[in-house]
């Protein structure tokens, strides 16, 4: 059985000229994400890193999140835009 991850991306408001929004889990591309909207998806019992990237006039990417996980285990992620810094972050909640 695999964990699960809950990931919360929080609406920043009207962005002009944002694109897409990737969540990565390893390095590897896994699910597109939008703002204000929760999506769910199976990982592999153990440590990974999450990181997530807007793609938008500039790139914008967060700093890798390390966490691990166990059989059957739900981990809640949130993810937010400042529009003080232009960056993007995934944190636990």
């Amino acid at each position: 059985m695999a964990a699960q991850l809950r990931v919360a991306c929080k609406d920043p408001g009207k962005l002009i000229g944002a694109g897409s929004i990737e969540l990565l889990i390893d390095g590897t591309p896994t699910t597109a994400l939008t703002f204000g909207n929760t999506t769910t998806l199976a990982v592999a019992p153990g440590s990974h890193t999450a990181q997530v990237v807007l793609r938008a006039v500039l790139t914008r990417t967060s700093k890798a999140l390390t966490f691990t996980c166990a059989e059957g285990e739900t981990l809640d992620f949130v993810v937010t835009y400042s529009r003080l810094w232009g960056s993007m972050s995934i944190a636990r909640q």
